[in-house]
């Protein structure tokens, strides 16, 4: 029965999908889109398999369905528990810190609001896996068109080269396409990028600021550190767009003021020292049992000295973990070249390098942004799979950048630039 009633859903979806305006006006064929959304739901598929298969102690994707599927009977036999227990804390009167990792009723909001979703979600799948992903993906898809609409209005003349970095990274595609946070994370963070950009390019409107606002929302609620560097990249961004300074300067003045404005708030207010809050947010991973994938990862302490001197251990995580020889898991050592790939075109485009003029300072909002949150990522996360799903998630605002400024005419020897 699933079967078919997959089937059929996915039927319904794709006919839809190649009709909405947001996604028709990105100007690929119908059969581009068509052949896109179909990889996407692959992917989620995939996803699902692999995880059941390969992780029987259990994964977050299925650990979330089999939630929604209890809070289903909750909403069948008493909706109106169904909704309000979302505001209820599971500290009594304490909430707990809304950047805290354990004691948090902030911290449980992002899984909980998920498992409400799954229970809404089952009402039409029966609480089925898959038929779940498909309509989590059918939102997923939404974030690599967002990155491809504002990529190619900068790289107009490479179709093919930005269509691969928005949409067919592999471990981007992938661990977007879960039955978790990470797929409303890219989506909040494309949809974010596309509002932004556009309102800036032409104006502001209505449906724009709403895109932005329910964006930042969801951000807060899955990845709230992601807003912390978000706001200062977005605000040199706009500058940078409205009074055409220089967008280097820009950046790093930005970059100057934020670190000096967390200087005094750690002298103001030691509750919000936010060196104190990824220190925390480390130690929730080294509570949690010994992955098969850990790695030796320096003990934070909340202060300057101790993030200076782990801060080459924690580049090396986010550049070459994991090494290719590290683990025997077939699929590390995809993962493993996967990166040794984009590290390969970084130094092609370092050798063949073709500037956009004029310059865009999305481009560096998106290598500013990636990379201080990648840098975030490597000082926290103590094991391979979490360190390599938590950086997919940016790997389409690098990638896209690098490849589209690669010279391919030159490195051919030939007056065609990939189109």
């Amino acid at each position: 029965m699933f079967y078919l009633l997959f089937t059929v859903y996915l039927a319904a979806v794709c006919f839809f999908i190649i009709r909405i305006p947001f996604i028709k006006n990105s100007n690929l064929t119908t059969k581009t889109i068509f052949f896109l959304f179909l990889l996407k739901i692959t992917a989620g598929v995939t996803y699902g398999f692999i995880t059941q298969r390969f992780y029987p102690q259990g994964s977050d994707a299925w650990t979330l369905n089999d939630y929604g599927k209890v809070e289903y009977q909750l909403l069948i036999s008493d909706p109106l528990e169904f909704f309000t227990t979302i505001f209820h804390s599971n500290y009594g009167e304490h909430y707990g810190s809304f950047f805290g990792s354990a004691g948090s009723y902030w911290n449980d909001l992002r899984t909980n609001i998920l498992i409400k979703a799954v229970a809404i979600l089952d009402i039409f799948s029966r609480g089925n896996f898959y038929i779940n992903s498909l309509f989590f993906n059918c939102i997923g898809f939404f974030g690599h068109v967002a990155f491809y609409r504002i990529f190619i209005n900068i790289y107009k003349n490479k179709k093919w080269v930005v269509l691969a970095g928005c949409f067919l990274l592999p471990s981007a595609l992938y661990f977007s396409s879960g039955l978790d946070k990470d797929c409303i994370v890219f989506v909040a963070l494309g949809i974010f990028c596309y509002c932004i950009y556009f309102s800036l390019k032409y104006k502001f409107n209505l449906q724009s600021v709403l895109g932005i606002i329910i964006s930042l929302i969801a951000l807060l609620i899955m990845r709230n550190y992601v807003v912390i560097v978000l706001l200062p990249c977005t605000i040199a961004w706009i500058f940078c767009s409205r009074y055409k300074i220089d967008i280097l300067l820009t950046f790093l003045c930005t970059f100057l003021i934020s670190v000096f404005s967390i200087l005094i708030l750690q002298g103001i207010s030691p509750s919000l020292n936010p060196l104190k809050i990824i220190t925390q947010k480390q130690q929730a991973f080294f509570d949690l049992p010994l992955a098969a994938s850990q790695m030796a990862t320096d003990t934070l302490l909340p202060n300057t000295k101790s993030f200076m001197i782990s801060m080459p251990n924690a580049i090396n995580h986010v550049l070459l973990r994991p090494y290719f020889w590290e683990f025997q898991s077939i699929f590390y050592k995809l993962v493993s070249l996967e990166y040794l790939f984009y590290i390969f075109l970084f130094l092609i485009m370092i050798m063949f390098y073709q500037k956009i003029k004029p310059a865009d300072p999305f481009i560096t909002f998106c290598i500013v942004l990636s990379g201080v949150l990648l840098l975030f990522i490597g000082y926290i996360v103590p094991n391979a799979g979490s360190l390599i799903r938590y950086k997919s998630m940016f790997l389409p605002l690098l990638i896209t950048p690098i490849v589209c400024s690669i010279n391919f005419a030159k490195i051919f020897k030939s007056k065609h630039i990939i189109k």
